[in-house]
């Protein structure tokens, strides 16, 4: 399975402290390792337009599109996973401190 956002995270380990114009964290592996087993969960429960963006404090977050459905999963490695869900741009759901069991059932009840 060769993902844009796969290879996007994957990328996201070489940025090093001050990548972003001076600011920015580099990433934990976990953080990382995390955030492509969200990617793979939401392409195995068939959701297939995915991004991936780097977070200034080493969060990584990961986006996933259907339609006018937006589910969004922000990995931060001290607080946990926060998660979003829009409609239509009306936010429908937002949980934080979330482990990725949760986050691939949800991902899962969502995909129904």
């Amino acid at each position: 399975m060769n993902a844009p956002a796969l290879v996007k995270i994957t990328d996201f380990l070489n940025l090093r402290p001050g990548w972003c114009y001076g600011e920015g964290r580099g990433f934990a592996r976990e953080t990382a390792d995390q955030a492509r087993q969200i990617v793979t969960a939401l392409l195995a429960y068939g959701f297939d337009t995915l991004d991936a963006f780097p977070g200034l404090n080493g969060e990584i977050r990961v986006t996933a599109y259907v339609q006018a459905h937006y589910l969004e999963f922000t990995l931060d490695r001290a607080a946990g996973i926060a998660f979003g869900y829009e409609v239509a741009d009306q936010e429908r759901d937002y949980q934080e401190g979330l482990g990725l069991d949760e986050c691939v059932e949800i991902i899962k009840n969502l995909s129904h």
